[in-house]
């Protein structure tokens, strides 16, 4: 019994197999499957919501306080007793805006009047342009930001959230 003949690969084939396989090989020995990131603690961040409801309390402001992580999970969240409904949305906004854009978001929304190819931007959900957003930074990075709303004014919010994460200051280098 005869067997047919095998047939030989030519020297393009055997280039297109080779790098096929390529694909299946071991992933390059510089990647990384743990990464270690700074994150703001539940602690953390009740802290800053606290400081900063205080802060406007003090001067007579009813307000919502939201303060985002990382990933932009709420992790605190505090409110005067009569600050108004839109309050609890508008502080969650601010600082969705400050912790996705890492800015403030007075200055995102400076940057989007300045630059109109930014428009959209300013559409997407839980995205705000009002002051009142502030990033909170951990040795320069973006680990959250903190949303305070239902002051007199966009500048009296972020006023209030900056002494927030001023209570952290010393933690957060």
């Amino acid at each position: 019994m005869t067997h047919p003949p095998v047939p030989i690969l030519s020297i393009r084939s055997a280039l297109v197999l080779l790098a096929g396989l390529g694909c299946f090989a071991a992933p390059s020995a510089h990647a990384q499957a743990v990464v270690s990131q700074r994150v703001l603690s539940g602690a953390g961040a009740r802290i800053i919501a606290e400081r900063a409801l205080a802060c406007a309390e003090g001067h007579g402001w009813q307000v919502s306080v939201t303060v985002l992580g990382r990933a932009g999970e709420e992790m605190a969240y505090l409110r005067s007793t009569d600050a108004n409904p839109h309050t609890n949305d508008n502080s969650h906004r601010k600082a969705f805006a400050a912790r996705t854009f890492r800015t403030t978001s007075a200055a995102f929304g400076e940057a989007v009047a300045k630059n109109p190819g930014r428009a959209a931007q300013a559409l997407l959900p839980n995205v705000t342009t009002a002051a009142g957003g502030v990033p909170i930074l951990a040795g320069g990075e973006v680990i959250g930001g903190i949303g305070v709303s239902g002051s007199p004014g966009g500048e009296n919010d972020e006023l209030c959230a900056r002494e927030g994460i001023a209570a952290v200051a010393d933690q957060l280098k």
